[in-house]
């Protein structure tokens, strides 16, 4: 047998357990979303809280193949009386590396009740550059 074909195993099998399915990925980043909704709920005095995350669904971004849209169904109460389920929508800029091993995530949108704050076009919209930044902290720890 040849040896480079001996070598290719060993490798080959390095490359795929560094890899994460699109279900853990989107798992991870419907996290990120839902404390990027509780934090735009929060900074606008939304009356809404999460309850609990009912389901998710991820989905590349019709208009930007780069981009994962990801919406959460949640049951959220208002005011801790009258519960319903409410979506809410978060668009991540992603990006891999060699072989897929690594993935990383960058929040750009969160819409909630249909208005949308974040990156747009690369203009901030709804929220100051400080107000962004601790929301994209609070995105990046849900997601670790």
């Amino acid at each position: 047998m040849n040896k480079n074909i001996l070598l290719l195993i060993p490798l080959t099998a390095i490359v795929l357990s560094g890899c994460a399915s699109r279900k853990e990925i989107d798992d991870k980043l419907a996290k990120g979303c839902e404390a990027g909704a509780k934090y735009v709920m929060d900074l606008t005095d939304n009356d809404m809280e999460i309850v609990k995350v009912l389901s998710t669904t991820g989905a590349k971004d019709s208009s930007d193949k780069s981009k994962r849209k990801i919406t959460i169904r949640t049951l959220a109460s208002l005011g801790g009386y009258a519960e319903e389920e409410r979506d809410y929508h978060c668009t991540f800029s992603e990006t891999y590396n060699f072989g897929f091993m690594g993935h990383a995530a960058e929040i750009a949108t969160v819409e909630v009740d249909e208005e949308v704050y974040g990156r747009v076009d690369g203009n901030l919209k709804k929220l100051s550059l400080t107000q962004f930044q601790t929301m994209v902290g609070k995105i990046q720890r849900a997601m670790n």
